[in-house]
């Protein structure tokens, strides 16, 4: 996984309280969408539109949906304080569902993007 994505996790994980995290742990995958307002909305302002040249940024720009970024993400943090390590099929159904995706090498893109080792920017976020 991109080191800015785990960056991300790690500001999140700050910035969250507890009862925030235990709240979205507690999440089912089929009322998942009720993060879209909270996390979502902190994902998109703190790392899609304010971090340019960021794994969040970089995302938007290649689907053109902020809205399909944050969601995507934070079905990747949702993971995280689960404490599960996405397989790239988990990967690959989380792209179909958040995502438009208007062609293969689009989704390819954010897959390798994602499974980048080295920061996209200086600051790493």
């Amino acid at each position: 996984m991109n080191p800015q994505v785990h960056r991300i996790f790690s500001e999140l994980d700050s910035h969250l309280s507890p009862s925030d995290k235990q709240w979205i742990v507690e999440t089912t995958e089929e009322n998942f969408t009720r993060l879209h307002y909270g996390l979502g909305l902190v994902i998109r302002n703190k790392f899609i539109y304010a971090s340019e040249g960021s794994v969040g940024n970089e995302l938007g720009l290649i689907f053109g949906n902020p809205d399909g970024v944050s969601s995507l993400l934070s079905k990747l943090y949702w993971w995280h304080l689960l404490k599960i390590e996405p397989t790239r099929e988990m990967l690959d159904l989380a792209f179909e569902r958040h995502l438009i995706i208007w062609s293969e090498a689009d989704k390819e893109a954010g897959m390798r993007l994602l499974e980048e080792q080295r920061p996209l920017n200086e600051s790493g976020v």
